[in-house]
């Protein structure tokens, strides 16, 4: 897997993304600049999305507060791939009931239970 923070176009309404493919060349280039070995092997598909973004810049990891069985782990602001297994580990230590050192209270969704005051953009959400 290659990329990340490549430029692209989404339109919302249609629900589609497209990759720039020039951007998705310089970023293969330097893959093999870095891995000459990799020189051989093409590019298999490539994919657009859109990156989750929470307003007050934290994610969302933890149990729902509403339905015991369901846990978040979204909102990760472009760094979904680098935070990914240790949060997925820390969140099934939760989901099992183990205890960890490290809280997840910080990134409880319950956080927006009552709009934040310095976050406008923040919405009271009352089905969590």
């Amino acid at each position: 897997m290659i990329g990340g923070k490549l430029v692209g176009s989404v339109e919302f309404a249609a629900r589609h993304g497209e990759v720039e493919i020039n951007r998705l060349s310089t970023s293969a280039r330097t893959v093999t600049d870095l891995f000459p070995h990799l020189r051989h092997l093409g590019v298999n598909r490539a994919w657009a999305g859109i990156e989750a973004f929470v307003a007050d810049d934290l994610p969302v990891i933890g149990g729902s507060g509403k339905a015991s069985n369901l846990s978040y782990s979204f909102g990760f602001c472009s760094a979904g791939f680098q935070m990914g297994l240790g949060v997925g580990k820390r969140l099934a230590q939760e989901i099992l009931g183990e205890t960890s050192p490290i809280s997840l209270a910080p990134f409880s969704i319950k956080r927006f239970a009552n709009p934040m005051t310095n976050h406008p953009s923040v919405q009271a959400v009352d089905q969590y």
